[in-house]
């Protein structure tokens, strides 16, 4: 499964008819793919400003301001 850019934390995914095969039916069932998206608990300072320079390129330096907190 190739997850797509832009793909947000706790986003689901169907992939049809790749689930296990139901009980008294043909075929098999969907699965669904929960998306956990892991963000780091430590940063180096360069990580940190480079964070903060992708924030401000992207207009979104409220979320920076919570995520990048000294």
């Amino acid at each position: 499964m190739k997850i797509p850019p832009g793909t947000q934390n706790g986003q689901v995914f169907r992939l049809k008819g790749k689930g296990i095969p139901g009980l008294h039916m043909s075929g098999k069932g969907d699965q669904l793919v929960k998306i956990k998206v892991a963000v780091p608990t430590r940063l180096t300072d360069r990580q940190k400003e480079l964070l903060r320079e992708f924030a401000h390129i992207s207009g979104e330096k409220q979320r920076a301001r919570a995520f990048l907190r000294k």
